[in-house]
């Protein structure tokens, strides 16, 4: 898209919302903080959760739609407040990239700490921001592609189809990529800034990549098994390597955050430190699409209509536990 054609606008004013607890933190040898960052009840639906440095972003539903919410380590912010659908954020140092659904389109929208902007605004559907430090890739069109936001231009890095989910950091950009010749072979792609480079290259589907500094982590299924790999620049490697089904990583600093779904029907929020992985969350319900960053994990627990944001610090001193945490208060 030609920069002349962006067009930008500011949305209404956001909410700010106030926390309450009525719980508090123990110190306890072995433990680290676990916050639940909200509880509204049934139809909240929180997902998406996006985490930088112990600050978290996520969408929910406000009763009528999906809107963003933004903790930022002492209140909770709503940052949208409208008729339609805002959703999938992606979070960066108080900066919110995200989706919004309006007029029969998908839109790329960036909230920088002050005001709201419409990045995107064109007739494509653009949908799945990745956000670094003000700039931002998506994937948008019939055909799939993937764009990226900088310096107040939009650059298309590819020109095929089915692209989708990419991952930024400091203008590099990984995503997956429907294999042309099978249509069930999903592969990983990375592009440096200038050139494009097929990471994967299998029979199987990997999914759901996760870039930081040119390191890359995504899942796969082998042998009716998903996994999660890391590939350090070099090689790729399975990390995970069990017989639980592991899925949505997120990558930081060469340690990754994933859940997993065990053959006892319980699920996992597991966490990987570079040399051994521990269980960060355990439980019969479901735990989706952790975000890690700085050695803080966010991630959603539960089902349909009714799921909560938790979110995990690890604490190399004593550590603390959480006893409760309850929904903010509204302020006009």
């Amino acid at each position: 898209m030609r920069p002349e054609m962006q067009k930008k606008y500011r949305c209404s004013n956001h909410l700010i919302l106030t926390v309450i607890f009525t719980g508090f933190f123990v110190p306890a040898i072995g433990f680290s903080a676990t916050l639940q960052l909200t509880d509204n009840g049934a139809n909240a639906a929180n997902r998406s959760p996006s985490v930088y440095n112990g600050t978290v972003a996520w969408h929910g539903n406000d009763g009528n739609d999906s809107e963003i919410y933004y903790w930022d380590g002492q209140t909770t912010i709503q940052i949208t407040d409208n008729d339609v659908d805002d959703q999938n954020p992606s979070l960066y140092n108080g900066t919110i990239a995200w989706q919004r659904y309006e007029n029969n389109q998908f839109d790329i929208y960036y909230w920088d700490g002050t005001g709201t902007e419409n990045i995107s605004n064109n007739a494509r559907a653009d949908t799945n921001p990745s956000l670094y430090d003000g700039t931002i890739a998506w994937e948008g069109g019939v055909e799939k592609n993937i764009y990226y936001w900088h310096d107040t231009i939009i650059q298309q890095i590819t020109d095929d189809a089915t692209n989708t989910n990419p991952s930024l950091y400091n203008g590099t950009i990984a995503w997956e990529r429907l294999d042309n010749t099978t249509d069930t072979d999903v592969e990983i792609f990375y592009w440096d800034g200038n050139s494009t480079a097929q990471i994967s290259d299998n029979a199987v589907a990997d999914y759901l990549p996760s870039l930081y500094n040119g390191t890359i982590a995504w899942y796969n299924r082998v042998d009716g098994d998903w996994d999660i790999y890391y590939w350090d620049g070099t090689e790729t490697h399975n990390i995970s390597n069990n017989t639980t089904a592991d899925l949505h990583p997120s990558l930081y600093a060469g340690t990754i955050a994933w859940t997993a779904v065990a053959v006892t029907g319980k699920n996992t929020v597991s966490y990987w430190d570079g040399l051994t992985t521990r269980t960060i969350a355990e439980d019969t319900g479901y735990y989706g699409y952790p975000s890690l960053h700085n050695g803080n994990i966010a991630w959603m627990s539960g089902i349909f209509d009714k799921a909560d944001i938790y979110l995990w610090n690890e604490d190399t001193g004593s550590g603390f536990q959480l006893l409760q945490f309850l929904p903010a208060v509204i302020h006009k």
